[in-house]
Formats: structure tokens, C-alpha cells, sequence
């Protein structure tokens, strides 16, 4: 099983994929995940620490609510990052110039650049007042390189917990970058400029002027660089016709060998001797990688996404016994046991749903 089910009963799965978050990393071709925050010291961080930048109740908090934020400063970790995938937490206190954001792939300022000694050169993922998940070229370009068109910003505000407290979500792989707020993509980017450096350290802002608070906690990382070059080849075992029980009913997906660096799959619900859907699925080289992108058909072949419009899960790792997409797993047991995983929700409200299955006798 490898995306949504039958719109009358599933659809609620179907809307959730894209959002899909998978956490668990590849041991061959990827780090685990690290913590970058111990909640109580600023080690291996470097910045204002004396007067800017402290930590309260397990977060790293900058800003006050009684005058505004003398000018940007920034919090930057010790070590360099170029492909990874970085998950944070972040609340924001008051209501007037809300500013701040996330350095990466980021240099702090020297004598050689044209800009005072306390910027950041590099990405940003914003967070305040009209730039909540825009990705930004601070101190280099300085200007936004991708915005979420109005729809998506909606989406974004009704996601956020009550508590306040809202997650961030920053994979950079090559020349692609994409951003989350709160479960809910804001950006796909793929950097055109050669030039443009792509490791570099990751950094906490509080912009000049603002007037309230920033606070940070829970900052992750999955380092994924030094990955192996991946080809259509290292997909192959998951070949094959297999089968299993799921949803109340039976299904069956099969997928073709490779061939001229892609493959070609297919998926079949059905439920008391009836078709509940059929998927065509793909798996396709992208920005240096790989997506996985399927469409849905109802009996009689009825399309479910418009013309030219599929759902995609991008690739986060692949080994000889599990391959991850943003939003899909395949886990091999042997060779003849399957089980297919799909993460529904975000956060802590985020479940899994698991598709066994065995290789069909012929």
C-alpha cells in the first residue's frame, strides 16, 4: 500500500501524504539523529550569550518584551552541515515587527564581506509577521528565493498547536531545499546558482527592531551527507507481485524491475470482490535524488488527481532492506516479506499505518 485509500472511507490519508513526516534514518548511508541542544548549556554554539542570547525553562530565548532587539543577532552552531535534515520547535511572544528564522548552509561575517561583523551569510527559514516559511538570502542576495502563496500560509496558522508552540522542519539535500511549518510544506527550491555554497553552519536569529520574544528548543539534525550515489538500481528488491490483508480488504501492488532509470508499479484494493482503487505508481530520478509518484483511479479508471497533478514522496534514504520517502517506507524482512509504512498526521498527533505482505506464489 502506497498512498490513499477509497475517497468515500480513506480520503482523510490521502490528504495527509504530503505532510507525512518519516524520522527513522538509514544506518549505511545516514546519521542518526542528534540532538544540537542539551537544554541547559550553549555548548558547541556561539554567539551573544552575554546579553542577547540565554535559556529559560529548557530553550534557547532571545528578545524582550520591553524594548526592541538592538539589531539582528544571531546563535551559530560550531560545526558545518551540507545535506541534512533538521527538525526545531519555536514560540514567538508579541505582536510588534515579529522577525527571526533559521540559519543554514550559513558563514558568520568577515572583514572581507561587504556587511557588519554580527550578520549571518546564508538561508533562512523565516518565521514572523508576513514571512512565516519563506526562504531567504540573508547578507548574499538578500531576498526571498520561494514564498507560500496565501492558501498554504492559511494552512500553516490553523496547524499550529495551542500551546504556542509551533515545529520547523528544514530538509536540504544537494541543490534542493524544502521547508515545513507545522507539518505543512512552504517551499520546494532547488538552488540554479552554481556558485552558491552548499554546507554551512545552522543559526538562530532575533531580528533588529523586534519587540517580543524567540525561543528555540528541541533543535535535531539527520546528518545525510557522505551518502553513496544512488541509482534506479538500489530500488530493484522491492520487485515483484505481492500481496496482503489491510483496510478490510485485500490488496495486491506489483513493481516492474528497472528500466531506463526508472520504475513503474501498481496498487489494487479491493473489498467484498470489489474494487475499492487502483494506484499507478513511479519511482523517478529528481534534483539529484529520487521521488516516489503515484495517482489514484476509482473503478472504471476515473482519475482522482487533476490531469497533470500526481502525489510525490520525495526520497530521504535507501539500503538493501528499507527504503525511506518523505512519507512512505518499504521494509524488507527477507525476501519474500514485505511491510509498506505510511506516517498520518504531524508531531505528536502522527500515527503509522502498516501494509504486511508476501511475495505472490505464481
Amino acid at each position: 500500500m502506497t498512498g490513499a485509500p477509497m475517497k468515500s472511507t480513506f480520503s482523510l490519508i490521502t490528504l495527509l501524504f504530503a505532510a507525512c513526516l518519516v524520522t527513522q534514518a538509514n544506518a549505511q548511508q545516514s546519521k542518526q539523529r542528534v540532538s544540537l541542544f542539551d537544554g541547559s548549556t550553549f555548548q558547541d554554539w556561539n554567539g551573544d550569550t552575554e546579553n542577547t542570547w540565554r535559556i529559560k525553562d529548557g530553550a534557547i530565548v532571545a528578545g524582550s518584551m520591553d524594548k526592541p532587539a538592538a539589531r539582528n543577532e544571531f546563535l551559530v552552531t560550531s560545526k558545518k552541515y551540507s545535506d541534512f535534515d533538521l527538525r526545531l520547535k519555536f514560540k514567538i511572544t508579541g505582536t510588534q515587527k515579529i522577525n527571526c528564522g533559521v540559519q543554514f548552509r550559513s558563514e558568520r561575517a568577515t572583514e572581507q564581506d561587504d556587511v557588519p561583523l554580527h550578520e549571518v551569510i546564508g538561508y533562512q527559514a523565516d518565521i514572523g509577521d508576513d514571512v512565516h516559511g519563506c526562504l531567504y538570502d540573508e547578507s548574499r542576495r538578500n531576498r526571498f528565493l520561494a514564498k507560500p502563496d496565501a492558501k498554504i500560509a492559511s494552512k500553516v496558522s490553523g496547524a499550529a498547536d495551542s500551546d504556542g508552540w509551533q515545529t520547523y522542519r528544514i530538509l536540504a539535500v544537494g541543490d534542493r531545499i524544502q521547508l515545513w511549518i507545522n507539518g505543512v510544506q512552504t517551499v520546494d527550491y532547488t538552488e540554479s546558482e552554481k556558485t552558491i555554497p552548499q554546507d554551512g553552519a545552522i543559526g538562530l536569529q532575533i531580528h533588529g527592531g523586534m519587540v517580543g520574544t524567540i525561543a528555540y528548543k528541541d533543535v535535531t539534525i539527520q546528518d545525510l551527507s557522505n551518502r553513496d550515489k544512488i541509482s534506479i538500481d538500489d530500488f530493484a528488491w522491492i520487485a515483484g507481485h505481492w500481496q496482503g490483508d489491510a483496510m478490510g480488504g485485500s490488496f495486491e501492488e506489483t513493481w516492474n524491475p528497472p528500466m531506463a532509470g526508472e520504475m513503474l508499479g501498481m496498487f489494487k484494493l479491493a473489498k467484498d470482490d470489489k474494487v475499492s482503487f487502483y494506484e499507478i505508481m513511479t519511482i523517478v530520478p529528481k534534483s539529484n535524488s529520487f521521488v516516489l509518484r503515484l495517482k489514484h483511479f476509482s473503478e472504471g479508471l476515473v482519475g482522482w488527481e487533476e490531469k497533470n497533478k500526481s502525489v510525490d514522496f520525495p526520497l530521504i534514504s535507501v539500503s538493501d532492506s528499507e527504503i525511506c520517502f518523505d512519507g512512505l517506507k518499504f521494509i524488507k524482512f527477507d525476501n519474500d516479506s514485505l511491510r509498506i509504512e505510511v506516517v498520518v498526521g504531524k508531531g505528536d498527533k502522527s500515527s503509522t499505518v502498516a501494509f504486511d505482505c508476501k511475495r505472490a506464489k505464481n
